[in-house]
């Protein structure tokens, strides 16, 4: 499990950042887009954080500290949790249906409340 969460921490931090810059370095978006990307990635971050922070708490509870299978407050724990990442899955939903696309993010998919960006670099 602990491999497994390393290798999503090494992936998942770098990339929006990354696509800006080689964005800019390759001349292939505009000052326009450039700042939609910054949107984007801000949004994904801010998204990111959320879904983490609501995680770690499972984490410290269910694999790091001392894990209790009969305690009572796991249930809740869990539901607490589950509350949460409903909530971060509706602000998405929200965030996809209030975009606008562009020529670089052409198009916003929110099946299943995920964003996913389909970008195009005409």
């Amino acid at each position: 499990m602990v491999e497994r969460y390393l290798e999503f921490d090494k992936q998942a931090w770098w990339w929006p950042g990354q696509i800006h810059v080689e964005a800019k370095i390759l001349e292939i978006a505009s000052r326009q887009e450039l700042n939609r990307l910054d949107q984007i990635g801000a949004q994904y971050n801010d998204n990111l954080i959320a879904t983490v922070t609501a995680i770690d708490t499972l984490w410290n509870t269910f694999l790091r500290e001392k894990y209790n299978p009969t305690d009572p407050r796991n249930e809740e724990l869990l539901n607490q949790t589950q509350a949460k990442l409903t909530f971060r899955q509706s602000i998405v939903y929200r965030q996809c249906n209030n975009a606008s696309p562009t020529a670089l993010t052409s198009k916003l998919n929110c099946r299943s409340g995920r964003a996913q960006s389909n970008t195009v670099f005409a």
